[in-house]
């Protein structure tokens, strides 16, 4: 399946939150009025070289008149703040959709939207299409004429175009209320490949005079932790507050009905896969269908991950069923389902609300502030109860690693005891003592006869059972209840002077796997600690979008130290594939290969699947595998090595110490010297840009672009192929393909 059949098909939810496209603010606008303060920007968002920034507004002030165009004045500057002229010859110069050669300022013209705050603290737009169910934008006009009878030159950059006249000019009361006006352009410079630069920015006013309500229940940095270094929709609408300019209730999409109002398309969005009821779908432009079916990285219940700014308590202040319905679709308010919900447990199915309340009650009499956040904990601060405490690692003279550990209550410091505590004895709980070596870059050799590159696992409690294999496996350290020593089954191999054990699994609280943080440590065979492996992505830059970051069901959590133990050089998805129709390749599951296949969908021609734990498909004759396909993109853009790595490591030469990775092990697992390999640097670049080729047979094959197109054709390395020690010279510090300036990395 190609990228674009894909994208079409599938549609990870955190991106298509941020490319749906349903129609809303289409084609269809000098100061503040009333001799009041001049109006302030309430946020401007340009991160992509240029800004535009609405300085004015002025809306006609006789309601008994006909019909008046609002004018608004804007002013447009490159990354330098210096003032972009000539902005009517730029446009007549660039037909909609087409880019001149030589450059200009803006492929997408200005785009104008108005909103008014209404009482009940929604918006409404003041643009809308015939129909009245979406809002629509007024756009600068690219024909001269049309542009001399509408736009200003102010000079300095500023202009002044006059919108469409409104329905109705608003009445003195309607004055009075805030307004909030929003821009959108890009620019696409002749020097630049890629996308196009995009800005926008609002502006809330009162045209009556006066201070504005400037209400911000979701902050546009809360967004940008994740979506940075800004929220991007349509492809050219940057930031939160421009959204609610055209998301209002007014909205609809009108394929499926469904409503694209801000709090709902945003609520359901998020919440996508880990949603119960009917699967939020869209259909955008070119009747593209986007179903939001996904889980979402982090834990919808954490309200605080988007509520910031200073309204952010206005969700709990004012609960409405409107807004609560958007995440609790299966409540029902007519008593028409079968039973009552619970607070207790999540619902799968339709389910009564409690009380039967007349439409329009105020919801805060039982929903206070405290309630909501009680019922409204992360399972992130749930696992914080739990601690995984690794308290030592010793070697003996047969090799075997022995580790000395416990898993205590936060609270009170105290060790839990494994074989009663009730969030151990539920049969989804698991906990495991792993180890691995050598700790520098793992490779755990002859720690595993079956699965390539995997550490020696050890259960200390599976399905609810303390110690399941052997009464002898796990024991109990005299004196110290809660304590426990597990061995290594297997010796370090000859030559290994030192390795790495960690803690995983999960404990059950609610039927619920809770993700406590993995507890990792390096030893050495003569006793101390081990090599520390090298920090290359910094795990609290992961946790900023993902919570803490979790997978394996939970197994694995908010460590990448723990997470390069198994994901190493040597590792692939072979053991998973027996069995199966995808037994003859395999995919590398090294966590430089890994992590960039799994977020790069938006320029990988193909997915990246891997076979992985959970359950057995039907038909494979009980095959442990199943493929995982990764079509998501990242809501941030996969080019900014900096949103993950540490400082500047995603710079090449990769460290000596760095292996290089292994993409078939031939069928035997146990045996390295047989695998086949890639260069340590080739597999990172490799694992987003798939369609590169390096062999000198293929030589029939184009050149390669410096960005390779989405979907394109395989095409050749433009410098051919090259050994491994010589990527460096070009995509290292100061090379002419600088990987630092070629991902613009910010």
């Amino acid at each position: 399946m190609t990228a674009a059949r894909r994208r079409a098909a599938l549609g990870a939810a955190a991106v298509a939150a941020a490319a749906f496209a349903v129609g809303a603010c289409g084609e269809t606008r000098k100061r503040g009025g009333g001799g009041g303060p001049p109006p302030a920007n309430e946020a401007v968002v340009a991160p992509y070289g240029f800004k535009i920034e609405i300085t004015g507004v002025d809306v006609p002030a006789d309601p008994t008149a006909a019909a008046t165009p609002p004018t608004v004045t804007f002013r447009v500057t490159d990354a330098d703040g210096a003032p972009i002229l000539g902005l009517k010859e730029e446009l007549a110069r660039a037909p909609s959709g087409q880019t001149p050669a030589t450059g200009h300022p803006h492929v997408n013209a200005p785009r104008f939207t108005l909103a008014r705050l209404e009482p009940d603290d929604a918006y409404r737009s003041l643009y809308m299409n015939p129909a009245n169910t979406q809002a629509t934008s007024v756009t600068l006009p690219r024909d001269p004429a049309q542009f001399d009878a509408r736009v200003t030159s102010n000079g300095n950059g500023s202009y002044t175009f006059k919108l469409d006249p409104l329905s109705a000019n608003p009445t003195a009361e309607e004055r009075r209320r805030t307004h909030t006006v929003g821009v959108w352009a890009s620019r696409f410079p002749s020097e630049q490949v890629g996308e196009d630069q995009a800005a926008s920015s609002t502006l809330d006013f009162v045209p009556a005079g006066g201070a504005a309500a400037a209400r911000q229940v979701v902050s546009l940095q809360a967004c940008n932790t994740c979506h940075g270094p800004a929220v991007r929709a349509h492809g050219t609408r940057l930031g939160t507050r421009l959204c609610l300019t055209c998301h209002t209730s007014q909205t609809s999409d009108p394929d499926t009905g469904n409503s694209v109002e801000f709090r709902e398309l945003i609520h359901k969005i998020h919440y996508g896969g880990d949603r119960p009821g009917e699967t939020y779908r869209i259909v955008g432009f070119g009747g593209r269908e986007f179903r939001f079916d996904q889980p979402w990285m982090n834990d919808v219940r954490d309200c605080t991950i988007c509520h910031q700014g200073a309204d952010a308590d206005r969700h709990l202040a004012r609960p409405s069923e409107r807004s609560c319905t958007t995440c609790h679709t299966i409540v029902q308010f007519d008593a028409s389902a079968g039973s009552a919900c619970s607070p207790d447990r999540k619902d799968a199915s339709d389910c009564n609300h409690p009380v039967q309340v007349a439409p329009g009650t105020a919801c805060s009499t039982c929903h206070t502030q405290d309630a909501i956040r009680s019922q409204h904990v992360s399972i992130f601060e749930i696992a914080r109860r739990f601690q995984y405490d690794l308290q030592s690692v010793t070697v003996g003279g047969d090799r075997k690693p022995v580790a000395r550990f416990a898993v205590r209550d936060a609270q009170t410091n105290q060790p839990r005891d494994l074989e009663n505590d009730p969030a151990y004895r539920d049969p989804q709980s698991s906990l495991n003592v792993q180890f691995g070596w050598p700790s520098k870059e793992h490779t755990n050799q002859g720690a595993s006869t079956t699965a390539p590159g995997q550490p020696r696992s050890v259960a200390i409690v599976r399905g609810g059972l303390f110690d399941p294999a052997d009464a002898v496996t796990v024991t109990k350290v005299a004196g110290q209840p809660g304590v426990y020593e597990v061995a290594s089954p297997v010796a370090l191999p000859e030559g290994v002077t030192g390795g790495t054990v960690f803690m995983d699994g999960h404990p059950v609280i609610a039927g619920e796997n809770v993700p406590v943080v993995n507890a990792t440590r390096t030893f050495g065979a003569a006793g101390g600690a081990g090599d520390a492996r090298r920090q290359v992505v910094s795990v609290d830059r992961c946790n900023a979008c993902h919570g803490v970051v979790s997978a394996h069901g939970r197994n694995r959590n908010g460590s990448i130290e723990t997470c390069v133990v198994c994901h190493n050089p040597r590792a692939t998805d072979w053991q998973k594939r027996q069995g199966t129709e995808g037994a003859a390749a395999e995919q590398s599951v090294d966590f430089k290969v890994l992590i960039h296949g799994v977020h790069s969908a938006d320029i990988r021609d193909e997915p990246m699947i891997v076979y992985g734990f959970n359950p057995a498909r039907a038909g494979t004759g009980g095959a442990p595998g199943i493929p995982h396909e990764f079509p998501g993109e990242i809501p941030h853009g996969v080019a900014n090595c900096a949103m993950c790595h540490a400082a500047t490591t995603f710079m090449p030469p990769l460290p000596a110490e760095a292996l290089d990775t292994t993409v078939a092990t031939n069928g035997t697992p146990a045996e390295p010297a047989d695998d086949t390999t890639l260069g340590k640097t080739q597999a990172v670049c490799l694992s987003c840009h798939d369609r590169v080729r390096f062999a000198q047979a293929e030589q029939a094959l184009p050149s390669c672009n410096t960005i390779v197109p989405a979907n394109s054709a395989a095409c050749l390395h433009s410098a051919g192929a090259q050994a491994e020690a010589a990527c460096a010279s070009c995509h290292g510090s100061g090379g002419a393909a600088d990987t630092a300036r070629v991902h613009g990395v910010r």
